[in-house]
């Protein structure tokens, strides 16, 4: 299989020696490591166990730590080593950390602590391949690949490895979120980051082997309870700012931040995720952020900024709609503080079970946020409401934790003095015992239906409008509608004769978009369309060509998994889709209201 010049240079970045650059930390990081760092060796016994999905699995302990006041980033160890890490010069344990964050290794470790006690002669480490692990099920999906369970066949250790193909990154130009994500992962070093701990190739793949987080994202853990109680809402807010100051303390923007993007580990600690769509600021960037304003700029994805804000102007709209910050909307413009946004939209989805900022298309959802259309619930705890209030700002530089105005590094010191977060222990919530998820003593109330209803609507944990899933869908918004006749909902003119070669004589179109269709490893961008007579069929949008139809049954069961996912489920077979406008209820609402409409005739 040949590749162009461009996949080349990947790979060869993807395999580069990882013991050629390595990074001694500053005695004044290193003196503020915790007691139990002193001793290595039991430190690299709790690391062969901390990334087991097994219940019994024994905690990740990071390392070490830094005063979250302190102008330098927090510092941890990674809780993962490898051979070559061994080969480093003896120093004392007490004062020396050595960290292995090479942008370019294949091996990746972040090394604990190195004494004379292990070190050894330097052993090259032999190269890593798919066939060293024992594959399991499939973790989960997305558009790049697929996410499967791996054990180590030599050490049993437990990974996520995510498969990325190699042709599909390619023909979808996203080479250079591969590269950004793997740069992220290995400037990262904390321990609610996800860790990654390999990166290794194969003829048709790459492959990320990454710590294994067995109790799924955090949106799973929100559909039994409805929200979250205060003291729940409180713990893992805490964990997802500590993560979020480190990320932007070392210029990186997450960009799509979420509750998907949020997994927990075994012992249900918070493990940010996909930073695909993430970026890295330059030196410059940064300091113009702290110093500069809200004014626009010109810069590119990968530019350096051309005024002083210390904003980056994205040429592709990249996040989630129902996280995305208004700036992004109007100006196409991200920064860390669009992060903020983010954060408080989490705050508000824990606390109230609902999503903020939820239109029935993405068009309306950017109007709701552009808008700040919110409501509050009428029983929400004050301080949270408060919260929400100074983090979901429209002026990014306005928002609490942002590093305009030159706070720097210590931007996230009023965010976490929030009254809210009273009695947090900042340094040492890597080593809580945390919260039982539960819900809050008083159900949550709303006078008004304008948002979101996790409690109601979702199915599989998905957060989505329960505005949607009861209200009927219309062509003309009448409220008063014929139930058996099946709905065109959003199909325009223009739709309906744009496909009109695949319909069948007298059949019309009830809904239809870009969805991506998952089958093991294999990713297709797939227009979908359901009829009125009912078909299902899925058409190839380059070639125009019909590749198939998902069989219609009575049976039929439409499904939502995520934000973007939902499956639908015939007698015979599981169909994974995922919206590309990241709105899969169009289509359980448009499939069960046919469902029912076929019902009532027979």
């Amino acid at each position: 299989m040949i590749f162009d010049s461009t996949i080349d240079c990947l790979l060869v970045y993807m395999e580069e020696d990882p013991t050629t650059r390595r990074t001694i930390s500053e005695p004044s990081e290193i003196n503020n490591t915790t007691a139990d760092n002193n001793n290595s060796s039991s430190h690299l016994q709790r690391s062969n166990s901390s990334h087991a999905a097994a219940p019994d699995a024994s905690p990740s302990s990071p390392s070490s730590s830094s005063s979250s006041s302190s102008s330098s980033p927090p510092s941890y160890s990674n809780d993962s080593t490898s051979l070559d890490t061994a080969s480093a010069t003896p120093q004392t344990p007490e004062t020396t950390r050595i960290n292995t964050m090479n942008n370019s290794s294949s091996d990746l470790s972040l090394s604990p602590l190195c004494s004379p006690a292990n070190s050894s002669p330097s052993i090259q480490p032999k190269k890593k391949t798919i066939d060293d692990f024992v594959i399991g099920k499939v973790l989960g999906e997305g558009s790049y690949g697929a996410v499967v369970h791996g054990t180590d066949r030599d050490t049993k250790n437990e990974y996520a490895i995510k498969i990325l193909e190699k042709k599909h990154i390619i023909k979808e130009n996203k080479i250079k979120y591969v590269q950004i994500e793997k740069e992220i992962l290995c400037k990262a070093n904390h321990p609610n980051i996800c860790k990654l701990f390999f990166t290794f190739r194969s003829e048709a793949c790459l492959y990320y082997v990454l710590e294994l987080c067995s109790q799924g994202d955090l949106l799973h853990h929100i559909k039994p309870v409805g929200s979250f109680s205060d003291e729940c809402t409180k713990f893992y807010m805490a964990q997802i700012i500590s993560a979020l100051e480190h990320l932007h303390n070392l210029g990186v923007i997450h960009r799509d931040l979420k509750p998907e993007n949020i997994l927990l580990s075994s012992d249900m600690h918070v493990k940010i995720t996909d930073f695909g769509t993430g970026k890295i600021l330059t030196p410059e960037q940064q300091q113009q952020q702290q110093n500069g304003t809200d004014q626009q700029n010109t810069t590119s994805t990968s530019g350096s900024s051309s005024s002083g804000s210390g904003m980056t102007r994205s040429n592709s709209f990249v996040g989630t709609a129902e996280y995305v910050s208004p700036e992004l909307i109007s100006n196409k413009e991200t920064s860390t503080d669009s992060d903020l946004w983010a954060l408080g939209c989490i705050v508000y989805q824990l606390s109230t079970g609902k999503l903020p900022f939820r239109g029935k298309t993405e068009f309306l959802t950017f109007q709701k946020v552009s808008n700040r259309e919110l409501v509050y619930p009428t029983n929400l705890n004050p301080l949270i409401q408060d919260l929400i209030e100074k983090l979901l700002v429209l002026k990014p530089s306005d928002r609490l934790g942002s590093r305009s105005g030159g706070a720097g590094n210590d931007s996230f010191k009023p965010l976490k003095a929030h009254p809210f977060f009273q009695g947090v222990d900042w340094d040492n919530l890597h080593k809580q015992t945390p919260p039982t998820i539960v819900g809050p003593a008083e159900r949550i109330h709303f006078e008004e239906t304008s948002t979101g209803d996790l409690s109601s609507s979702i199915s599989n944990a998905n957060a989505l409008s329960s505005s949607q899933s009861s209200t009927p869908r219309s062509a003309n918004n009448n409220n008063n509608i014929n139930v058996s006749t099946p709905e065109l909902g959003s199909v325009s003119a223009t739709e309906q004769k744009k496909w009109v070669q695949f319909l069948k004589d007298g059949e019309s179109i009830i809904e239809c978009g870009l969805v991506w269709k998952k089958k093991g490893f294999s990713i297709k961008k797939r227009q979908l369309i359901l009829t009125s007579q009912p078909r299902l069929i899925y058409v190839d949008p380059k070639k125009m060509e019909l590749k198939g139809e998902i069989p219609w049954s009575p049976t039929l069961k439409p499904e939502t998994k995520s934000n973007s996912n939902f499956v639908i489920q015939t007698p015979k077979r599981k169909y994974m889709l995922e919206d590309v406008d990241h709105n899969p209820q169009k289509w359980i609402d448009a499939i069960n209201d046919t469902l029912s409409h076929f019902k009532l005739d027979q």
